[in-house]
């Protein structure tokens, strides 16, 4: 165990099904953090997939090339760009083979039914059930 995680990835999702789920920011349900969909409304959710396409027009909106002016963008505008340009790894953690590495069906039900509410908050239910018919994966975000 490195840091008090678990050493698998297995063992790190059975964790999530306890107290240990709300222990760190970075697994816990992000609608925690948010203000109910459903009760404000909201003009703009950002997907961090969708960078591309929203960061330029938001950075218009509010003003602030000044501070992004300096290189936060690759020379083709993207963002896939700026990580290409500093080194950063890019790992395709969508593509079937790197899912197919620490997803079984069982795994891959257990996070989606603990994160359901983030999937159907943010509008990922579309996302889910065709990443799970592409695994060859038996289930519907609604067998939660």
């Amino acid at each position: 165990m490195i840091l008090g995680l678990p050493s698998t990835y297995s063992e790190f999702v059975s964790k999530l099904n306890g107290p240990f789920l709300h222990s760190n920011e970075h697994w816990t349900p992000q609608h925690l953090f948010c203000e109910d969909v459903d009760e404000v409304h909201y003009d703009f959710i950002a997907k961090a997939e969708q960078r591309d396409v929203w960061f330029q027009p938001l950075v218009d909106f509010l003003g602030l090339h000044e501070f992004t002016d300096s290189g936060w963008e690759g020379q083709d505008g993207s963002f896939e760009g700026a990580s290409d340009a500093m080194g950063s790894e890019t790992h395709h953690a969508e593509s079937v083979k790197m899912l197919q590495r620490y997803y079984d069906a069982d795994l891959f039900r257990m996070v989606a039914c603990i994160y359901k509410r983030d999937i159907q908050k943010f509008d990922y239910t579309y996302e889910v059930d065709a990443m799970a018919q592409e695994l060859g994966i038996g289930f519907r975000m609604s067998h939660c």
